[in-house]
């Protein structure tokens, strides 16, 4: 025999308490969509363009990104950011150091 699924039931107080939340949360998402997603996802399209912001936009697909990798200076200070940032960032994100784990088993 099959078990039927409990309904839930939300209050008028529980609706309301949510509807409240969300228009709290509301300003800042739309803030994160305009001043931080769309300028993202526009940077990544225009990349795909041979464009100085003035004249028209010529597409030139991954031709930006291939001359990019070629070139001898950009891989340098890509190999120096990888030599000199990784250890930082692993010091710096790492959740605990050996002293402070031995405690968190219990």
């Amino acid at each position: 025999m099959k078990k039927k699924a409990a309904k839930t039931h939300t209050s008028a107080y529980s609706r309301s308490q949510m509807r409240t939340a969300w228009l709290f949360l509301l300003p800042n998402f739309v803030g994160f969509m305009v001043f931080i997603v769309y300028p993202v996802i526009k940077s990544f399209v225009i990349s795909f363009y041979d464009w100085d912001g003035l004249t028209a936009k010529r597409f030139v697909g991954l031709g930006n990104y291939i001359r990019l990798f070629q070139d001898g200076t950009f891989q340098i200070s890509f190999l120096n950011n990888i030599h000199y940032g990784t250890p930082f960032y692993s010091l710096r994100h790492s959740d605990c150091l050996p002293d402070e784990c031995e405690d968190q088993g219990n």
